[in-house]
């Protein structure tokens, strides 16, 4: 049986995140931030607020908006902040890039919310094996951890 993610969870992070990054852009590091966190692709645009998924060309559209439905779903995209991720296909399945603050990157909790996020896209939207990829941005650069088990490329 799969465990589903608590939705107050998934928005307590992307509030935090969302409060990170505003905090950055009023503290003068506007300049760092790329609102693209390197991601490449073609950009699906995700309802009216400006979530955008980057993807490559072997991915439907319909199967982007299934993925922007379930991360809707549980806060991730909130009508609010207009969210960015990114989702690979691979021939075993897909990669998924979350941007999330490093500073959550080892917090047991987060993991476990990200872990539940991740066996939900496998089940509910994407019906394939899903690897997890956080991804974050700071005047060092592009940070990412690619998390659970490796998917080929």
């Amino acid at each position: 049986m799969k465990r589903r993610v608590s939705k107050i969870g998934v928005a307590a992070v992307a509030l935090a995140v969302i409060l990170g990054m505003l905090l950055s852009w009023f503290s003068g590091r506007r300049e760092a931030f790329d609102p693209t966190y390197g991601f490449e692709g073609n950009v699906y645009r995700f309802r009216h607020i400006g979530h955008k998924i980057f993807y490559d060309e072997s991915i439907e559209i319909e199967t982007l908006e299934a993925l922007g439905a379930y991360l809707s779903r549980v806060g991730y995209f909130t009508n609010e902040y207009g969210g960015i991720i990114g989702v690979q296909r691979k021939s075993t399945g897909f990669v998924v890039s979350l941007t999330y603050s490093q500073a959550y990157w080892e917090n047991p909790e987060f993991l476990q919310e990200v872990s539940g996020i991740r066996d939900d896209l496998e089940t509910f939207a994407l019906h394939a094996p899903v690897a997890i990829e956080l991804v974050d941005q700071d005047e060092h650069g592009i940070h990412r951890e690619r998390l659970d088990y490796e998917i080929p490329d």
